[in-house]
C-alpha cells in the first residue's frame, strides 16, 4: 500500500506540474535548468544511482529539455520525481532566476481580518538585483537567536571582508517556515516548488516572472481592523465580567 501510494504521489506531481529537470554541469560545477542551459557544456544526470551524460535539446520548435540516450533507464527521467527532487529542482531554478537578473515579481496576497476573511488586497514587491559584491548561496548557514538557521537560498553581500545576509528564499515542499524562525529585519519569501517550476517555461522576452509569496501577511486595513476587535472583544469580556461580579454583590 504504501509503495502504491508513493507511486500515486510521484505521477500526481508530474501530471500538474511541467517540470524542466536540471543536470550537472560539469563546467561551472552547478545545477542547471535546460532554459538557462548552453549546448557547449557537458551535463550529468543528478541522480546518484543514474550519474550519466545527458545531452541538451534546445530549438526553436520543441521546449528546452535534457534526455539520456536511447533504451537508458533512470530513475528520475522514467519514473518521476519525488517530493525531495522537486524541491531541489525548484531551488535550482530560483537560483538560476536571481543569478542571471531576471525581473522577479513576489506577490503576497493579504490573509483578511476577523471581519473580512476574503480581502483581495495584494503586495508586490521586486526581488533585488544582484551586484558584482553579491552572490545567492544555497542552504547558507547563519546566525539568529543564539543558533543557527539554513534557508534554502540566500542572497549574501560582500563588503570589507564582511559578509551580511541580504535577502532569503525558502522553496515550500510539505511545511511552512514560521516567521518566528526567520529574521524580520530581513526581507524573506517563501515560494512552493511547483509554482517555480511552473512559471519558468512560461517566462517572456521581457524576463518578468511573477511568483506568490505564501509568507501571512495582512494589509494595514485588515491589521487595523482586527486590532480594533480586538479591543471590543476584550471590553466584552470585561463588561461581562464586571456584570457578573455585581449581581453576585447583589
Amino acid at each position: 500500500h504504501i509503495r502504491i501510494f508513493s507511486i500515486y504521489i510521484i505521477n500526481n506531481i508530474n501530471m500538474t506540474t511541467k517540470i524542466d529537470k536540471c543536470a550537472f554541469n560539469t563546467f561551472t560545477q552547478m545545477y542547471q535548468s535546460p532554459i538557462f542551459a548552453d549546448k557547449k557544456y557537458l551535463y550529468l544526470c543528478p541522480d546518484p544511482s543514474c550519474n550519466e551524460i545527458v545531452f541538451l535539446r534546445k530549438g526553436e520548435k520543441n521546449r528546452a529539455h535534457f534526455c539520456h540516450k536511447k533504451n537508458t533507464y533512470c530513475r528520475r527521467y522514467d519514473t518521476g520525481l519525488t517530493e525531495s527532487d522537486l524541491h531541489k529542482e525548484a531551488k535550482y531554478i530560483l537560483r538560476d532566476l536571481i543569478t542571471k537578473g531576471y525581473n522577479i515579481l513576489f506577490k503576497r496576497k493579504c490573509n483578511g481580518s476577523l471581519i473580512n476573511q476574503n480581502c483581495d488586497v495584494t503586495c508586490l514587491k521586486y526581488c533585488s538585483k544582484l551586484n558584482e559584491n553579491q552572490k545567492v548561496i544555497e542552504e547558507y548557514s547563519t546566525d539568529f537567536k543564539g543558533g543557527r538557521i539554513i534557508p534554502d537560498l540566500a542572497m549574501i553581500s560582500y563588503e570589507n571582508d564582511i559578509e551580511e545576509v541580504n535577502e532569503i528564499y525558502e522553496i515550500f515542499k510539505t511545511h511552512r517556515t514560521k516567521e518566528s524562525d526567520r529574521p524580520s529585519h530581513i526581507e524573506w519569501y517563501e515560494i512552493k516548488a511547483e509554482e517555480i517550476c511552473n512559471k519558468v517555461s512560461n517566462i517572456k522576452d521581457d524576463k518578468k516572472v511573477v511568483l506568490d509569496c505564501i509568507r501571512v501577511w495582512q494589509c494595514k486595513e485588515c491589521a487595523l481592523a482586527d486590532e480594533k476587535e480586538k479591543k471590543r472583544l476584550i471590553k466584552l469580556k470585561q463588561d461581562q465580567y464586571n456584570m457578573k461580579c455585581a449581581k453576585k454583590l447583589e
